[in-house]
């Protein structure tokens, strides 16, 4: 069934800053809101498009929304010799970035 969402506002999350030109087609997730919609575009990679787009990706986390708009967020292999205060603080970082980068209204906000 087609639907048409007059006079919506739409939050775009692009993991690049560039804008987009008018024939590009974005991958990621629309999820409406109740302000609008949302999309947050999938993170590049050679892999074929998965069902459940990586929103964020870095070094020992990566975030994914599933389709009922839960995020799922995913550890990476953890080498036997870390310095484990390091890599507890780093995930950390890493969870509070994404946080941020997904509700910018946490921005100002301490976590």
């Amino acid at each position: 069934m087609l639907q048409k969402f007059k006079n919506q506002q739409i939050e775009c999350y692009l993991q690049d800053d560039n804008s987009v030109s008018e024939k590009e087609c974005l991958v990621g997730v629309l999820t409406k809101t109740a302000k609008g919609f949302r999309f947050e575009q999938e993170i590049k990679t050679t892999k074929p498009h998965t069902r459940n787009p990586k929103i964020f990706d870095r070094k020992h986390i990566s975030v994914v929304r599933r389709p009922d708009n839960s995020l799922k967020f995913s550890f990476k292999e953890l080498k036997p010799n870390a310095d484990l205060e390091r890599f507890a603080f780093e995930v950390y970082s890493e969870i509070r970035t994404a946080i941020i980068a997904m509700n910018p209204d946490y921005a100002d906000k301490e976590l």
